[in-house]
């Protein structure tokens, strides 16, 4: 689909302005004379973004009217809005005119000189349109080799957006966990720090405490049953000695508490080395705290565990994002150009930093992706082809002289190419004298 005409009146700076444009349609004049109005007047006829501000200092309204081959455009600007009809070679206006055009349409806006005056960043999104790669969440699951529940992922984002939203995630969470893992380590150690060289936890059991603890007491009740048995001893002696002096009458009661005595005297009581269980008593108590902190280090070491094996995924998983998942997609894509590599923000060609290549090598990288961006549209708008000196732009009109698409170039006053002249608003004239060895068409 070509532009066989183009009509522009009081847009920018321009006044009054009427094209039949070509193959190629080189537009030539000082600064501030009109030239970029003219490409902006074309995007603006089917984006229709610039407001009111777009309407020529003086005049009432804008308009922009652009025949293709199959339709007809016609945009006018007002101060009241943006009016726009698209009509078909019979005369049927299509409905919904702005929905329509940008289905025609897509991206066209890609400038190959400028790109390179882009931040790296800018750069990236413009190659992430020119490439177009899906990522689904089965796909993504499967390279990761972990759930993506909890992730805030849009799988309806380019490829590479997609993954560089994983990544930056996962990233978080690694720190997370990696902070978890620091912290746990340095408890253990300091619990560790306060345990006893060679300690034996197992050696501190709580049922050898509560059987020692249960032995003293008893011991306790022990004595004071001697205690008692002792005490009843001299008393039953005492009444012996009264007893006896009234043996005659008291003889049988005698023998009686004499029994008693001997049965008391006959009673058996274990007793322990309290001392010593008191001591081993004392040990086990103290060591009771040590224990805790052991089976503290034994949970933690656990926990340990689970968290080592989550940083060991999340590790795995954040270097697949930043490399392996990337470069299998770019592998697969169909780039726009052979040898196109994309790390981060950084654009390598065949190894060579986008930076580093040549005016030529620029410009049809430049081509490349311009031709990617527009390949339904096939109309490309640049501005500023004065940038380039005299061989390389020989060598681009050269370069595109026998493709499919139609080219709106800009350029300042210079070399007598085959060009339209713009002055203050207005077509001045149509040179028609070529620079040998270059005919522009």
């Amino acid at each position: 689909m070509k532009i066989i005409r183009l009509k522009i009146t009081n847009f920018l700076k321009l006044n009054d302005v009427e094209l039949n444009p070509k193959h190629t349609t080189l537009i030539q004049g000082k600064n501030k004379q009109g030239k970029t109005s003219i490409l902006k007047a074309i995007e603006t006829a089917f984006d229709g973004k610039l407001d009111q501000s777009a309407i020529r200092i003086g005049a009432d309204k804008a308009t922009i009217e652009i025949d293709l081959e199959q339709i007809k455009i016609h945009r006018s600007i007002t101060p009241a809005g943006n009016n726009l009809t698209v009509k078909n070679n019979e005369g049927y206006v299509i409905p919904s005119p702005q929905k329509f055009l940008n289905g025609l349409v897509g991206e066209f806006s890609f400038n190959p000189i400028e790109f390179f005056n882009l931040s790296p960043k800018e750069r990236k999104t413009y190659l992430l349109q020119a490439i177009d790669m899906k990522l689904t969440a089965e796909e993504l699951t499967a390279a990761l080799g972990m759930n993506l529940t909890g992730m805030p992922l849009s799988f309806d984002k380019h490829a590479l957006e997609v993954i560089a939203d994983a990544y930056k995630y996962l990233y978080d969470q690694r720190t997370g966990v990696n902070s978890s893992v620091n912290k746990k380590l340095k408890t253990i150690e300091q619990v560790m720090s306060e345990i006893p060289e060679g300690f034996n936890a197992d050696a501190v059991s709580d049922e050898r405490i509560a059987e020692l603890r249960n032995a003293i007491t008893m011991n306790a009740v022990a004595k004071q049953k001697i205690e008692a048995r002792d005490a009843k001893v001299v008393s039953l002696g005492n009444q012996a000695d009264d007893i006896r002096g009234q043996i005659l009458n008291l003889q049988e009661k005698l023998k009686g508490i004499e029994s008693a005595i001997e049965q008391e005297k006959n009673m058996e009581v274990n007793l322990i080395d309290t001392a010593a269980a008191e001591a081993e008593l004392a040990a086990l108590d103290a060591s009771r705290e040590t224990v805790l902190k052991v089976k503290q280090v034994q949970g933690m070491r656990e926990e340990l565990v689970v968290e080592q094996e989550q940083q060991a995924k999340l590790d795995t998983a954040v270097k697949a994002l930043s490399k392996d998942i990337p470069d299998k997609l770019l592998a697969a894509a169909k780039l726009p150009i052979d040898g196109l590599v994309i790390e981060g923000d950084s654009i390598r060609i065949n190894g060579v930093e986008l930076d580093n290549l040549s005016t030529s090598e620029q410009l049809r990288f430049g081509l490349a992706i311009v031709k990617s961006l527009n390949s339904k549209f096939r109309i490309v708008c640049i501005d500023g082809l004065e940038a380039l000196d005299k061989e390389t732009l020989e060598w681009f009109l050269k370069e595109i002289a026998e493709d499919d698409y139609q080219y709106f170039m800009t350029r300042v006053d210079g070399d007598n190419y085959d060009a339209i002249t713009i002055e203050d608003g207005n077509v001045k004239e149509h040179a028609t004298e070529n620079t040998p060895g270059q005919a522009v068409s």
